[in-house]
């Protein structure tokens, strides 16, 4: 029987040694492809991901660098083939495809609509199954936030940098609710004012007071709050938990793997329903008035985390469709910012 046990010890040891061993010489074929690549060796750097992709386990990333590399060096049909190949895999990036230069001798072959028409059609399934309203886990008081300061605004100004790195600390719940308060809490209560209002006038602008906004928090390290993601009620100053786990690896994946977002003890995710503001407004409304609102909620963040010795940084490089199924926004909603916020350095 202990001989028995070994066996299979010592199998697992040399599958796992040649699985890692796998992987290794996976990564040095991929960085051999990149490094062709970047040389203008599109044909070499094409072989090369295909020698990796024999070995390995590709993601899209890696196909879809193929499909750039084979692209370029002239083989249209391994190019469609291996952009086929990330689109099965999950790519979900058509604005990117249309603007991308290294695939500019694709379009004009028949196969390309078929390849914007099929991520299309992937990106509208994924969207029929959100939801058209939120079911909260529970339900989280906020302290109130502060008023006054020993810190001016003039300071705050002077100060505000877009920050990409902070200390590995958490932060407190208090600096969370003064953050969020921020950059959307009421602060003129109006209890039987319009629907629209809901709740009252915030400490952002916006065009008609329509408040197209919503924030939600995607938590790690906050003090007494349990790591999960949460949507603020600006009308009560709570935190509605959508989703129990730490998200933040899972959110950095979303935004091109942009590491801050990982390490940052909590990030704030905006998504906006335009329809609150073009029901007035129309197109106007979803082309401007719906942005200027962001960028004044998104100042003040900058502004209060100055105050705290707080750092973050505005974010709008992510792919739209994996952040709202990250988040689990409704149908009516698309993200539109991204802001980390951690301890200054």
């Amino acid at each position: 029987m202990f001989k028995f046990i070994f066996s299979i010890s010592v199998i697992i040891m040399i599958f796992t040694y040649q699985l890692n061993s796998q992987q290794d010489e996976y990564y040095k074929l991929i960085t051999e492809a990149i490094s062709q690549y970047r040389s203008a060796n599109y044909e070499e750097a094409g072989i090369a991901f295909e020698n990796a992709f024999k070995i390995g386990d590709p993601n899209k990333e890696d196909f879809y660098n193929a499909s750039c590399s084979w692209a370029l060096a002239g083989n249209k049909d391994k190019a469609f083939d291996y952009l086929n190949k990330s689109i099965d895999a999950g790519w979900l990036q058509p604005e990117h495809l249309q603007i991308d230069p290294d695939l500019l001798t694709l379009r004009d072959d028949r196969r390309w609509e078929s390849m914007i028409e099929k991520i299309t059609k992937n990106i509208a399934d994924i969207e029929s199954r959100f939801p058209d309203k939120h079911l909260f886990m529970k339900i989280i008081e906020l302290p109130d936030p502060k008023l006054s300061s020993d810190y001016s605004v003039e300071e705050a100004i002077h100060n505000r940098r877009s920050v990409r790195s902070y200390q590995e600390m958490p932060v407190s719940l208090q600096e969370l609710s003064q953050m969020l308060w921020a950059a959307y809490g009421i602060n003129k209560k109006i209890p039987n004012g319009p629907a629209f209002l809901r709740g009252g006038l915030r400490t952002a602008p916006s065009a008609g007071a329509l408040y197209p906004l919503d924030i939600y928090v995607v938590a790690g390290e906050v003090k007494d709050l349990e790591a999960g993601i949460y949507l603020y009620d600006s009308e009560n100053h709570k935190l509605n938990m959508t989703k129990k786990g730490d998200f933040r690896e899972d959110l950095s994946n979303a935004a091109l793997g942009q590491m801050m977002l990982a390490k940052a003890p909590f990030s704030l995710v905006y998504s906006a329903i335009f329809e609150r503001t073009t029901k007035k407004y129309g197109k106007r409304g979803r082309e401007r008035y719906v942005m200027m609102d962001l960028g004044h909620s998104a100042e003040n963040i900058y502004l209060q985390a100055a105050s705290l010795g707080l750092g973050t940084c505005a974010i709008g490089a992510f792919t739209d469709i994996k952040i709202k199924q990250l988040i689990n926004m409704t149908k009516e909603e698309e993200p539109l910012y991204l802001m980390p916020v951690g301890k200054l350095k």
